[in-house]
């Protein structure tokens, strides 16, 4: 197999994404733009045809926003708002129920912690 047809990819994480979102998604927090934006190829680039704008058939498709220049993927990928929101799952504790303090410093759990 040559080096020309492997293909490269670049890895990114979220908070990259995050950081180079662009101007258009400037106001979303960090958990707004987990759940509501998608990332994917931008279609320019991979030579497919967009549906005819006149049809009325299906869905409105949704808006391709670009990345800030800075982005490595800037030229190869686009964010899309969903419509179908995914649910975060939080992987901390959960708070505490209410009525319950759980900032209490002096148990011995904390004060291992704390050397």
């Amino acid at each position: 197999m040559s080096c020309s047809t492997v293909s490269r990819r670049t890895p990114t994480d979220e908070t990259s994404l995050y950081v180079y979102r662009g101007a258009a998604l400037a106001e979303y927090s960090p958990l707004e733009y987990a759940v509501c934006v998608s990332i994917g190829v931008n279609e320019k680039t991979k030579g497919k045809k967009k549906n005819n704008k006149d049809s009325i058939r299906g869905r409105f498709a949704s808006p391709e926003l670009d990345f800030d220049e800075d982005h490595p993927l800037v030229k190869t990928h686009t964010q899309r708002l969903i419509t179908k929101l995914r649910i975060p799952m939080v992987s901390e504790k959960p708070p505490p129920p209410p009525g319950r303090d759980d900032t209490d410093t002096s148990s011995e759990r904390h004060r291992r912690f704390a050397e």
